[in-house]
C-alpha cells in the first residue's frame, strides 16, 4: 500500500508531498491527523509526536542521506528496517552510531518510491552497485590474481 493510499483509506487529511523528495520528508502534521494516524496504528499519539519533522528541515532537496548499516540492521528488531529522523536533518553528514559518512539517494529514485519497501529496494540496489564499483576498483588496482606474487 502506498503512503497516498494509506492517507486516503485512513481518512487522513495529511500533507504528504511538501518537498520534491517525496513522502519521507513530510512536514509536521496537525494534531487531528496525528490522532487519526495513532488510532489506525493502535499507538498513543504521544509516540508519534517526537517523529514529526521540524518544519525548517522541510524544503526541496536533491536527495536524502542515510546510513546503510542503521537502515538495514535495526538493533531493536533486526527484521524491521527503519529510517532515522536524524538523516532528515539537512546539516547531518555522518552517522552518530557508526561515525561514518552518510550515503546519498537522489531525488529521482525517491520520487519513484510509493512506500518504505520501495525505498529499501532502491537503496539495496544502490548499495549493491557501490559494492561492485569498489570491488572493480580493488581488482583494477591489484591486477589479476594470477599476476600477484605469492
Amino acid at each position: 500500500m502506498s503512503i497516498e493510499q494509506l492517507a486516503l483509506q485512513g481518512g487522513l487529511d495529511a500533507v504528504i508531498l511538501a518537498s520534491d523528495v517525496g513522502w519521507l520528508l513530510m512536514p509536521p502534521q496537525r494534531m487531528d491527523v496525528l490522532v487519526r494516524l495513532a488510532a489506525l496504528a493502535r499507538l498513543d499519539v504521544r509516540q508519534l509526536e517526537p517523529l514529526q519533522t521540524p518544519s525548517e528541515w522541510v524544503f526541496d532537496r536533491s536527495g536524502l542521506l542515510y546510513c546503510p548499516r542503521c537502515l538495514f540492521l535495526n538493533p531493536i528488531d533486526v527484521s524491521v528496517p527503519r529510517w532515522l529522523r536524524q538523516w532528515l536533518d539537512p546539516w547531518a553528514a555522518c552517522c552518530k552510531e557508526h561515525k561514518a559518512a552518510l550515503h546519498y539517494v537522489g531525488r529521482p529514485a525517491l520520487q519513484r518510491c510509493h512506500n518504505f519497501d520501495d525505498v529499501l529496494r532502491v537503496i539495496g540496489r544502490l548499495e549493491d552497485e557501490q559494492r561492485w564499483r569498489e570491488r572493480a576498483a580493488r581488482h583494477k588496482a591489484n591486477g589479476p590474481q594470477w599476476l600477484r606474487e605469492p
